[in-house]
C-alpha cells in the first residue's frame, strides 16, 4: 500500500443558480481562477435535463 498526505493549498467552491448550465459554469470557473489541474470532490443538487454520452468504440475519434 502507498499512502501520501498532501496539504491542500487552493480550493474553489462553485455554487450554481437555478437554470445555470453545469458544464458552462465549470468551464467559466476554471478559466476565471486559472485552474490547470483539478478534481471535483463532490456535488449535490438536482437537474432539469441532462445528456448522457457513452463511447462504444475504441477508435479515435469515436463516432457519435
Amino acid at each position: 500500500m502507498r499512502l501520501e498526505r498532501k496539504a491542500i493549498k487552493n480550493l474553489v467552491f462553485l455554487r450554481l443558480n437555478p437554470g445555470d448550465d453545469l458544464l458552462t459554469a465549470i468551464r467559466e470557473a476554471v478559466e476565471k481562477n486559472g485552474v490547470k489541474n483539478a478534481v471535483i470532490l463532490s456535488g449535490v443538487g438536482s437537474v432539469i435535463s441532462h445528456s448522457y454520452h457513452v463511447v462504444a468504440s475504441p477508435v479515435n475519434p469515436p463516432k457519435k
